[in-house]
Parts: C-alpha cells; sequence; structure tokens
C-alpha cells in the first residue's frame, strides 16, 4: 500500500523579513484558521472513519492483518481520508504562522527577504500570498489565500536540501462549517522498496453540503503488483499491463455511506468517465483478462460477489456489495458528486505540480 508523503512547510524566514522591534500587531489569518479548524473537526462522517489515528503524513496499509477484500477496500477510502484530514490541519498551522507575521505588513504591500528565499505580497487582510524558493531560486512553495479559497502548491525537486521527485497541491473552497469542499494532489515517484506496487499519484476531493458528505478518489498505480507477480524498483515505470488506476465514488452520512470502486486501464482518456460502470469489479476480467483465471488470480466467478455499490457502517465492518444502504434514506437517494469532477486515468498519469514562479 502507498506511504505517499504531503510535504509540510516552514515558512519561518518570513518572521526574519520583519523588522524585530514591530510587534505585530494581528494575525490575519485567524479567520482562516477558525474555518480550516471546522472542516478538520467534521472532515469525515463517523462512517468513514479511519482505523488509524496517526497524524503523520503518511499512507499506511489498509489491508495490514484483513483477509477480507471488501473490508481492504473500505479502509482505503478511509486511509486517504486520513490523510486528508492532516493536511487540512497543515495548512491551518501554515496559514496561522504566516498571517501572524503579515500582520505587520500594510494592504498593498508585497516584499521579498534579503536572501531572496522568500516573497510575500498583501493586497488586503483576506487576500494574499507567500512565494518560497528553494534550488537556484526557483519555486518550491506557494501559499496563498483569496477570500474563502486556500490553496497550497510545493514542488519538492527544487529542496535546497533534500530535492526529491514530489509534489503536492491542495485546495479549500469554504462557505460555512458544513459547506465546504477540499480538493488534494499528490505525487510520489520515490519509488518504495518496500511497497513497489503502491500509487505515485493520487486525487481526492471530498465535499459536505445538505447534511452529506461526497467525493472521488483516485488512484494511479504505475507498478501494479497483480496477482502472481513480482515487482521491484527496477521495474520499469507504467509499462502497459502493468499499470493501472483505482478509482472510488462515495457519498454518505455518520450512519453509512455507499460506495463505487472500479479498476481503469491507464489509458482510458474519455472526459467524465460515461462508461465507468463498465470497469466495476465483476467486469474487470474482461478489461485486464491477462490477470484473471491464472495461478493465485481472481475469477470472474469470484468477482461476480463484488457488484457495485457498496455500503459501509463503521471502520473495521465488512462492506455490503451490491447495497445501496437501503436502510439510510438520505444516502440511498443521494447521488454521487458530479461525473465532471474525475480526472481521466491519462490525465492523472501526467499530472504534475506547477508551482508560480512569481506573486
Amino acid at each position: 500500500m502507498t506511504k505517499i508523503l504531503l510535504f509540510t512547510l516552514t515558512l519561518s524566514l518570513l518572521v526574519g523579513c520583519q523588522k524585530k522591534e514591530e510587534p505585530a500587531t494581528e494575525n490575519i489569518a485567524s479567520g482562516v484558521v477558525s474555518n480550516l479548524s471546522n472542516v478538520s473537526a467534521n472532515y469525515t462522517p463517523t462512517s468513514l472513519d479511519s482505523v488509524n489515528s496517526s497524524s503523520v503524513h503518511q499512507a499506511s496499509d489498509p489491508c495490514a492483518g484483513v483477509n477480507d477484500f471488501a473490508v481492504c477496500q473500505s479502509n482505503l477510502i478511509r486511509e486517504y481520508l486520513r490523510i486528508g484530514k492532516n493536511t487540512v490541519d497543515t495548512l491551518a498551522q501554515l496559514a496561522n504562522s504566516i498571517g501572524g507575521s503579515l500582520g505587520q505588513v500594510p494592504d498593498g504591500n508585497s516584499g521579498t527577504s534579503n536572501d531572496g528565499k522568500v516573497s510575500w505580497n498583501r493586497t488586503t487582510s483576506t487576500v494574499w500570498s507567500v512565494l518560497a524558493r528553494g534550488l537556484s531560486g526557483n519555486p518550491l512553495a506557494h501559499f496563498s489565500i483569496n477570500g474563502n479559497v486556500y490553496s497550497l502548491k510545493m514542488d519538492a525537486n527544487q529542496d535546497e536540501n533534500n530535492p526529491r521527485a514530489q509534489q503536492f497541491e491542495a485546495t479549500v473552497t469554504y462557505s460555512d462549517a458544513n459547506n465546504w469542499t477540499v480538493d488534494i494532489f499528490s505525487s510520489n515517484l520515490v519509488c518504495d522498496p518496500n511497497d513497489v506496487g503502491a500509487p505515485s499519484k493520487a486525487r481526492v476531493v471530498l465535499t459536505k453540503a445538505n447534511g452529506l458528505w461526497s467525493g472521488k478518489a483516485m488512484l494511479y498505480m504505475p507498478r501494479w503488483q497483480s496477482p502472481g507477480t513480482t515487482l521491484t524498483c527496477a521495474t520499469a515505470y507504467g509499462l502497459p499491463g502493468s499499470e493501472i488506476t483505482l478509482y472510488t465514488d462515495f457519498v454518505g452520512n455518520d450512519t453509512s455511506t455507499k460506495a463505487a470502486l472500479y479498476l481503469i486501464p491507464a489509458t482510458e482518456n474519455t472526459a467524465g468517465l460515461p462508461g465507468i460502470a463498465g470497469f466495476d469489479l465483476p467486469d474487470f476480467c474482461t478489461n485486464f483478462a491477462t490477470s484473471c483465471d491464472g495461478p493465485g488470480e481472481p475469477t470472474a466467478l469470484m468477482l461476480a460477489a463484488y457488484p457495485n455499490n457498496w455500503c459501509t457502517t463503521g471502520a473495521g465492518t465488512s462492506p455490503t456489495w451490491g447495497n445501496n444502504c437501503n436502510t439510510n434514506a438520505p444516502v440511498n437517494a443521494a447521488a454521487f458528486s458530479s461525473a465532471a469532477l474525475w480526472t481521466t486515468p491519462s490525465q492523472l498519469k501526467a499530472r504534475t505540480v506547477t508551482v508560480p514562479p512569481t506573486l
């Protein structure tokens, strides 16, 4: 399972850019921090709580010690939502730190630190941004507040101390404590020899509205370890037949969540994925014929027991497949989020993060 690192950034240089004898008069991010705290406090419904309470920005194996395939798939989405919650907490910490420093800066002011590593721009107390530079002055991270939209972009390839092929992007759009969207993308091209088949790209979109949580999770695995195969970090990245994407649609409340799981070829590139229903588990042997019916491999008969949708009521419980959470009227009647939110598998595979070079 994946070990995706979500970067944390300390912009303490910004504090040093201000006159030390001039104390901060306000923290212009206090409202942002409060809003992000509201998101974090209710990031997932009880039915999607993670079995892992760690605050580390890394995914643990949701299938460790789990023999039930259905429980494993249920735990997978919980793990990515846990990472998302921790990301929101990190954004709040960044906003609090930077907002305290920019409290000393008047509206309409911008500047750069003496060493050129950090630039800032404050248009108003609710519109401001910070840019950190890394290797050769290249953009490393960009953090911005624009009214009710908060965003962070990072590219660890530009880290002066430890450059690595990892990128991250997060955007929070906040209306109130019960209406918000969090959109997170991460890319980790650093192969872990202990988890060679881990996803290298992941995007998770989560929205809370109308008393429900709905979202989409999209994972790209460039060295997919299908049954009966053995992969190492020397295995070529993204070979045809050894790459796959795993997509999940979900909507739920505290009582239960319904979801749909899809295994899709990484070459699929039809906007909105109108044919996504044809990539459910019962169709796996049609779509990935070379990965079925061999020693240790699944069969169509076995996978027929896992039709979409499935319903889960809590962490560690076995989901029921072919179930729309029939006893939970609001979830049963709810539609999944818009298909326009899907990033196609080929787009996900190719996606990168570009940090703005200037403010």
